[in-house]
């Protein structure tokens, strides 16, 4: 089947696709599969389609591409221009040309997956290099170009490998100046290579750095308080203690080191007979944690009178975050 027709007859060619200008009562044929409309050919990859022939009748450039129609027949669509005539053959593809274009397709599904996977390599945060079994250092994406940068940031980085292990490791110059901290990530290739993805992670241990200075500092400053003092995180567990805790309720350090939940400390506290005496232990418990958990700007007191006749006086304070 062939249907051939000049540049007159087409209604339209823009960005948004080609119309093709040919009466409602068109009905083409191929041997055993009717068919309607020629619009209705194209079916699935109509957008590629109409993208080939806007080129022919715009360019003249032919073309030749295959095209499954709605009800899954692989036909093929030559278009060429001879003279003032543009023809548009459409015929049934052959069992050989099939096979061809199931390979084709599968082919280009590979490598739309590769081009995927190189974007997102591309556009990773996180240094990715590959270390051949001499050792020799290859940046394989922006980021491990610029961590790799100076040339004592690549030896540092050279010097990791291949004794490194996985974690976090210290770069450090020829001269044993410190460059930061990287978290290693490796694995190996059928080549005796390795993929090590490097991710930079000064930041975060000069933070965490900090922080444990400054509770080490806190529970010093702590240390020297005469009142007991028990902090609770937002999850309600014990972050942090002081040494008059364990004097008063004669409790265990290696067992409040183990961040014991607000409950375990209460039950803690019910072991040594360091709460007042409740017929309904677990009410008790219930209301203190209500009324604690409403606690607003304002802190929260209560006196606890144990049963050796000692009085406490009990004083939650909330903190912005969650912590009490």
């Amino acid at each position: 089947m062939r249907i051939e027709f000049n540049l007159d007859t087409v209604m339209s060619v823009s960005g948004e696709g080609v119309g093709i200008g040919l009466p409602a009562s068109l009905h083409l044929s191929l041997p055993g599969c009717p068919w309607g409309e020629l619009p209705g050919l194209l079916g699935e990859d109509s957008g590629r389609l109409e993208t080939a022939l806007a080129s022919l009748l715009r360019d003249g450039r032919a073309f030749q591409t295959y095209a499954k129609s709605p009800n899954g027949v692989l036909l093929r669509y030559c278009g060429e221009v001879s003279g003032l005539h543009t023809s548009l053959t459409i015929s049934r593809a052959s069992a050989a040309e099939a096979t061809l274009n199931a390979d084709l397709m599968r082919v280009a599904e590979l490598e739309a997956q590769v081009a995927l996977l190189k974007s997102q390599r591309n556009a990773s945060p996180v240094a990715l290099f590959q270390v051949a079994a001499t050792g020799a250092l290859e940046p394989k994406n922006p980021s491990a170009h610029s961590m790799a940068g100076t040339s004592a940031a690549r030896t540092a980085l050279s010097g990791l490998f291949p004794a490194a292990t996985d974690g976090p490791q210290q770069l450090r110059s020829p001269d044993g100046t410190h460059l930061g901290w990287v978290r290693l990530t490796q694995s190996r290739e059928p080549d005796r290579s390795k993929i090590v993805h490097v991710e930079d992670i000064d930041q975060q241990v000069r933070v965490e750095r900090a922080l444990e200075s400054f509770m080490t500092t806190l529970t010093e400053t702590f240390a020297h308080l005469d009142s007991a003092l028990a902090i609770f995180d937002r999850n309600r567990h014990l972050h942090l203690f002081n040494p008059a805790l364990t004097d008063l309720f004669g409790l265990n350090p290696a067992q409040l080191a183990q961040r014991p939940s607000f409950r375990e400390f209460l039950e803690a506290l019910r072991g040594q007979r360091m709460l007042p005496e409740q017929s309904d232990f677990t009410q008790w418990r219930r209301k203190l944690t209500a009324a604690i958990e409403r606690t607003g700007e304002e802190p929260f007191h209560e006196d606890w009178t144990l049963p050796s006749g000692q009085i406490l006086r009990v004083t939650v304070r909330p903190h912005p975050r969650g912590a009490l």
